[in-house]
């Protein structure tokens, strides 16, 4: 068991963190000594990072200070940052499962580093993880949310409500560490809709690979995406050859030639085969709908 009396002595209780947010055992063991590390040896560059946490300078200096691996700095940087804040969803009033499950955008992207780099830490992901300790950003359930300006490009008349360039939507995102059942997403629309104080008919907007229209091509007739899908109106579609979203799919890659591509799920097999028929094109869908807490309109 790692010792974290010291950094926990200095109010960053790191162990109730990962507990809290499922990060793997061993990950934990690895990043809990560099926690201690910064806290005691580098306290004034800390210090600057918190005041300036979406500064990239800050978080390369310290690795070098340190000789240590940067996404292992990163990551440990990120778990005291993450500790932080709690004080911001305790002042809004969040429950600590809303705390928890934001934070465990920590997990996920880890797990992504490992999977990628074959060694623990965070490799990348730094303005999108800082908007979850700011509560720029929040998970609810199945899925992720922040308020958004809509696409300038983009107009939704539809169930009496008319939504334009810059008019305030929720936008949705959608964490990588799970299925989409059904029952798990329309849940977490009504949660939304009751976390955000949400009257009459909201508007939520979501542009993805998910949303691609190109999916129903390819996909199982019952595919939880497909299903997803189904929540939309999708109104734009964007194609294009080897879409920078084709790693969500097959992960991190030079290419994305079909035949090399990994087949390990369902998914993947249908994709790859798809993609070589079809000139490697894929791409993402923006889709919006309505919800008045209880009902969706599309």
């Amino acid at each position: 068991m790692v010792n974290t009396n010291f950094v926990k002595s200095k109010g960053y209780d790191i162990e109730a963190l990962s507990a809290g947010i499922g990060l793997p055992e061993e990950y934990f063991s690895a990043v809990a000594p560099v926690c201690e590390i910064i806290l005691k040896n580098c306290p004034a560059e800390f210090e600057a990072l918190k005041a300036d946490m979406r500064n990239r300078e800050h978080y390369d200096a310290l690795a070098d200070k340190l000789s240590l691996e940067p996404d292992l700095v990163w990551l440990a940087i990120y778990m005291l940052l993450a500790v932080d804040a709690k004080k911001v969803y305790d002042a809004k009033g969040h429950s600590e499962r809303i705390y928890f499950d934001s934070m465990r955008e920590l997990t996920i992207w880890s797990k992504v580093c490992m999977k990628d780099h074959g060694h623990v830490g965070i490799h990348d992901q730094l303005d999108w993880l800082t908007r979850f300790f700011s509560n720029d950003l929040v998970r609810l359930g199945r899925l992720e949310y922040e308020i958004i300006p809509c696409h300038n490009n983009l107009v939704w008349e539809k169930h009496g409500l008319t939504v334009k360039g810059g008019d305030p939507v929720i936008n949705i995102h959608i964490p990588e560490d799970g299925g989409l059942k059904d029952e798990l997403v329309k849940d977490s629309f009504k949660q939304a809709y009751r976390y955000f104080g949400c009257e009459g008919k909201a508007v939520f907007i979501c542009s993805t690979w998910l949303l691609w229209p190109g999916n129903r091509e390819f996909m199982q007739e019952n595919s939880n995406i497909l299903k997803f899908m189904d929540n939309f109106d999708i109104i734009h579609r964007d194609d294009a050859q080897n879409h920078r979203d084709l790693w969500r799919v097959f992960g991190k890659r030079e290419s994305f030639i079909p035949s090399e591509l990994p087949r390990d799920t369902e998914l993947q097999r249908r994709f790859a085969d798809y993609l070589a028929t079809h000139d490697m094109i894929s791409g993402r869908g923006c889709g919006f709908f309505a919800h008045d807490g209880e009902n969706l309109f599309n």
